[in-house]
């Protein structure tokens, strides 16, 4: 690398730095609407606290097994579109996963839309609940709305580390350290309140087994396609249809609709069943998600 690269190199990431420090004093950046699914596998820690939190006793024990089985039947993407729009993103953490969504553009204003990816993700937990079972494992499943905010770049490489240029020829050891990622901060996941609610709902005293639509998400969803989303019941128990041109493609029972304290002041929806309707696939089935 000549001295010439690594100037323009350095120049560049301070343009970058200076960018983004300028946007978030002057206040120029603008919210995006997000939804976020927060699934959990509870029981995981007193698993890891039976093998002392030894990570070779906790392979031995299948431990290590147990979370790539989720990952291979709940972390897989829900394809929506094709850049622009806006496309789903994961980020999975030891025993969690979570998984975000820009709206109104990730649904591209069709109802059809929302009832697919959401008949995915309740399929998901209901597959992987079943495996979890199995090994004395529990699931909860968050869904929150909210907004984020990029407020930083998303990558800091080596070359960015670098305070000065290197003199003479550069090492294979030195082009492999200025490729290296250092920090990743995935835009999707920056400052995102959506995010934050479904973690913290879930981390309140909410069932075991069980999938939770936060208010947040039906007012999100609802602003996002204004029509598609038809809350019928009262507190104890309803439904929520998710529907296009009055017709409903797939509907939600909950029981109930409850408020919560502890971590979050809000209400929730605990759902118990979701009902794919023949206007959507054609034929109607429903899906238990409640023992």
């Amino acid at each position: 690398m000549d001295d010439h690269t690594h100037d323009q190199n350095l120049l560049d990431w301070l343009v970058s730095r200076m960018h983004w420090r300028s946007m978030a004093q002057g206040r120029r950046l603008a919210p995006v609407c997000s939804v976020c699914t927060w699934m959990d596998i509870s029981g995981f820690r007193a698993k890891l606290d039976s093998a002392n939190w030894d990570l070779g006793t906790a392979q031995a024990r299948g431990l290590i097994d147990i979370l790539s089985d989720a990952y291979e039947i709940a972390a897989k993407p829900i394809p929506l579109g094709f850049p622009p729009t806006p496309l789903e993103r994961l980020l999975v953490l030891n025993d969690g996963i979570a998984r975000v969504l820009d709206l109104p553009d990730g649904f591209q204003g069709e109802p059809f839309l929302a009832a697919l990816y959401l008949r995915e993700i309740l399929t998901k937990h209901f597959r992987l609940i079943q495996h979890l079972e199995l090994k004395g494992l529990g699931l909860r499943t968050v869904l929150a709305g909210g907004h984020r905010i990029q407020y930083t770049p998303e990558r800091t490489t080596g070359k960015e580390l670098l305070p000065t240029a290197p003199s003479g020829p550069v090492s294979e050891q030195g082009r492999q350290f200025v490729l290296e990622e250092f920090l990743y901060h995935p835009a999707p996941f920056q400052m995102n309140t959506a995010f934050s609610r479904a973690y913290l709902i879930e981390r309140s005293n909410i069932e075991r087994n069980s999938v939770y639509f936060d208010e947040s998400f039906v007012h999100l969803l609802s602003q996002a396609i204004p029509g598609c989303v038809q809350v019928e019941g009262d507190s104890l128990k309803g439904q929520i249809h998710i529907q296009r041109s009055g017709i409903s493609l797939i509907h939600f029972t909950y029981q109930p609709r409850q408020q919560l304290e502890q971590k979050l002041p809000t209400h929730v929806y605990r759902i118990t069943s979701f009902v794919v309707h023949q206007a959507f696939d054609g034929d109607e089935v429903e899906f238990p998600l409640c023992g």
